[in-house]
């Protein structure tokens, strides 16, 4: 019996050439390459949204936790505010700077701005409403916190700096009220005044 030899080709079939091999090395750098550059957008995106839901909690916190006998009795901005994380009012992921139980922590944004709360004097001169400012904004997520925060039914006044807006701020206007970022460094201050 003859054992008979067929003769096997030495290119493996499954194995890709060089030049292939280079065509998909240029795909997945060009891939690489788009979502890098929209990554960026989608993370700006999120940032406003985690700030936008941040600023709605904080609002009615300061209301539930802070009002007292119909009045905000705070002397300023820094007390108040370090009430509100002393009683548990600050949202999760926001950062805390100092120790929570002290009455004197402040709060940051996710982009490193100081965000505060303080009462604000009605006619009649009571403490009886309050407003919450948020500072070193981007651009982007300034005109998406002025434009959804400024159409909430408690929010009376919108500034946004140093334009003053009662109500709702018309996306038209809010362009030109919010300003281009210094590098990656957002330059928006924005205050919104509660109706209680």
């Amino acid at each position: 019996m003859e054992l008979t030899h067929t003769p096997h080709s030495a290119v493996n079939r499954g194995a890709i050439t060089l030049f292939e091999a280079v065509i998909y090395f240029v795909l997945a750098l060009a891939v690489l390459a788009i979502a890098i550059t929209q990554g960026g957008s989608l993370f700006n995106r999120n940032d406003a949204s985690t700030e936008y839901s941040n600023a709605a909690e904080l609002m009615t916190n300061t209301r539930t936790m802070l009002k007292t006998s119909g009045i905000y009795n705070f002397a300023a901005a820094d007390a108040m505010t370090g009430a509100l994380i002393q009683f548990g009012g600050a949202p999760a992921n926001m950062t805390v700077v100092g120790t929570k139980s002290s009455g004197s922590a402040k709060l940051q944004n996710l982009w490193g701005g100081a965000v505060t709360v303080q009462p604000v004097s009605t006619a009649g001169g009571q403490k009886s409403t309050f407003s919450l400012t948020y500072a070193a904004v981007p651009q982007e997520a300034c005109i998406t916190l002025a434009t959804k925060l400024s159409a909430a039914p408690s929010i009376v006044t919108t500034l946004v700096n140093g334009t003053s807006t009662n109500g709702a701020i018309a996306a038209s206007a809010i362009g030109a009220q919010c300003t281009a970022d210094k590098g990656s460094v957002g330059q928006n201050t924005l205050t919104f005044t509660s109706n209680t």
